[in-house]
């Protein structure tokens, strides 16, 4: 007679559990509740992203020009390009292992020669083609691995066009060439400063290698461990499943924790590179005996206030991160409790 409640029992806990697995299937929950999440995260970093960018640093960028304007004011483009073309001199020859190269070119773009400018970078581009080797694969997926992360996290792909590029102050390594608009002038300085890190030695290259590194692989490899990666034990208050993880696992959900942090320091090479430009830039004009202490005075401030848009976007970048990966868990957890 004891036999027949105990099979009884135990069929009847079998018919639970099976009742539960038919009512809660992960598998299928995941598919919609992880997607869910990731649109949800993505949505609130590219908030966060628009908030930070129009207000803080659309205000040090005005601080900047506001700046560059009053201290640029009655220097014309020609005296500009003068002494601009007096630091190239000063430092072709300068090194023994790395020097700027006498093919450095400049362009100053204006309103008016826009369309000229965009032509010639085209043809630049064009003869530097015919020079370099066919492309790197690796270069070529590195952008593509960029592109999806940046989707994860809200910011949206930004296709750079030549003609964006004729109306920025930029130093293009590829074809060793510096161009300036006329309102922004006074930063010729600082491109020669990347011209200077670009062309020196190993350990002056190194800021500039290391930030297409972090930016198209570290950055992006951060993102996808981070958005990918579940709910840690930690969470769950199972220290002893903690110690039992793997070494991968645990670097995973390391890597989820610390994301905002992690995401702030990818940009340190970044910072490092435009710190040294704006070094070498600061360190010629204060030497020039023809320039008036206000000039000097200014053209340091402006490229502080500079500095400083670059310090602001490393840290909303790592806010809307931070945001998306939380958003994303919280929207999968609200989403689970509802389909169970």
């Amino acid at each position: 007679m004891s036999v027949i409640p105990a099979i009884s029992n135990r069929n009847n806990e079998n018919t639970k559990t099976y009742g539960n697995s038919n009512n809660q299937n992960p598998t299928i929950n995941n598919l919609i509740t992880v997607p869910a999440g990731i649109a949800a995260g993505s949505a609130s970093a590219f908030a966060i992203k628009v908030v930070g960018q129009t207000t803080v640093v659309g205000y040090l960028f005005n601080l900047f020009e506001r700046i560059h304007d009053v201290t640029v004011k009655g220097f014309p483009l020609r005296k500009i390009a003068d002494f601009a073309n007096k630091m190239v001199d000063e430092n072709i020859g300068k090194r023994k292992n790395g020097i700027i190269p006498k093919e450095l070119s400049f362009s100053y773009s204006t309103p008016e020669n826009l369309k000229q400018t965009t032509r010639f970078l085209k043809q630049q581009f064009e003869k530097s083609r015919e020079k370099l080797p066919s492309r790197n694969p690796l270069t070529f997926l590195g952008k593509i691995f960029k592109k999806a992360s940046d989707l994860l996290v809200g910011k949206l792909p930004e296709k750079i066009t030549l003609k964006k590029l004729a109306k920025e102050a930029c130093y293009i390594p590829i074809i060793n060439h510096i161009n300036v608009p006329n309102k922004h002038r006074g930063c010729i300085f600082h491109e020669i400063g990347h011209a200077i890190n670009k062309c020196g030695n190993f350990f002056s290259k190194l800021p500039f290698r290391a930030d297409n590194v972090s930016k198209y692989f570290v950055l992006p490899a951060l993102i996808f461990t981070a958005m990918f990666t579940g709910k840690g034990d930690k969470e769950n208050k199972e220290k002893q499943a903690i110690k039992q993880d793997s070494f991968f696992k645990k670097s995973r959900q390391f890597i989820k924790d610390h994301i905002g942090a992690l995401t702030f320091a990818s940009f340190i090479p970044c910072m490092i590179e435009e710190a040294r430009a704006s070094a070498h830039a600061v360190k010629f004009i204060n030497k020039q005996g023809g320039l008036s202490k206000a000039f000097k005075a200014g053209h340091s401030k402006f490229l502080q206030a500079a500095f400083l848009t670059y310090l602001a976007l490393a840290a909303i970048t790592a806010l809307s991160v931070k945001a998306a990966v939380s958003v994303k868990d919280k929207t999968v957890d609200f989403l689970n409790k509802k389909l169970s």
